[in-house]
């Protein structure tokens, strides 16, 4: 949807779940490090919520076909509102069905499948963000400057998320490449919504941006400077809290295994 809810509902998605995996990546880190085990990654990570009642669920697939259904109906339903679907909203669209198989291939996977070949979760979301690099790539005919700059930056964050994808199947023992995936995806939503923030600027006593303004062009590659430096600085601390639990529960506990975070990230679980 043309709007800043429309941008905002796909950022949320993308910044919740690079906030998901940051915090599961730096447990099974220090956790594999705690145990002296090699660390690994994985398309998907159990949900470490309500004190792990529900680490043996796909809890992340089963929400990521949810949410994202539910953002293709707003959109659908929208669209036919006036009894036209616009050409952007069909693209809209189809972003979010590529997203929701890549979903249910992920829980396919989980419930063990048999057809099903290795990294095909990864396979499918890389090809999920292939669709959205090529839609947004050819979303910006006819718009503006400024339009077309913040699209741009867009696609750029777009393609660092798919090459960070084939990167962590191609390295699955490296801590370094999930966070890669975090970050992406995690700039990927905050600029969905510093986009819509922009072009459908909500407070009416605003002036708005000028489109074709060069000066404030530059000031939104500040901006998006500044996005980058802030989601980094979020991975960095939360791998220092989790750090900090781990030290904490290892001296409480004398050593031994088990402790206060123990029960979030079932490794068994998720190895391939």
């Amino acid at each position: 949807m043309p709007t800043l809810i429309g941008h905002a509902i796909p950022g949320v998605f993308f910044s919740g779940f690079a906030l998901h995996w940051t915090i599961q990546i730096w447990i099974r880190y220090f956790k594999c490090k705690r145990n002296q085990e090699k660390f690994y990654n994985s398309c998907t990570y159990p949900c470490s919520c309500f004190c792990g009642c529900f680490k043996t669920y796909q809890v992340e697939s089963v929400f990521k076909v949810l949410f994202l259904t539910i953002g293709l109906i707003i959109e659908i339903v929208v669209g036919y509102a006036d009894g036209t679907v616009s050409v952007a909203q069909g693209q809209h669209s189809t972003m979010y069905c590529a997203f929701i198989v890549a979903g249910i291939l992920d829980l396919l996977i989980h419930h063990k499948v048999r057809f099903i070949p290795k990294n095909a979760d990864y396979m499918a979301s890389f090809l999920a963000f292939t669709i959205e690099v090529i839609l947004f790539k050819f979303h910006l005919h006819g718009r503006s400057s400024l339009d077309v700059q913040l699209h741009t930056l867009l696609v750029y964050v777009a393609v660092l998320s798919a090459i960070s994808l084939l990167a962590e199947m191609r390295y699955p023992n490296s801590v370094l490449t999930g966070l890669a995936r975090s970050f992406s995806v995690g700039l990927q939503g905050t600029w969905l919504i510093q986009i819509g923030y922009i072009l459908y600027y909500p407070s009416p006593d605003a002036s708005g941006w000028d489109g074709e303004n060069h000066e404030q062009m530059m000031i939104t590659t500040i901006i998006f400077g500044w996005h980058m430096l802030i989601i980094l600085i979020a991975i960095i601390t939360i791998g220092a809290i989790v750090s900090r639990f781990f030290r904490y529960d290892y001296s409480k506990n004398d050593g031994s295994n088990l402790g206060l975070i123990e029960h979030v990230t079932d490794i068994e679980t998720y190895k391939d």
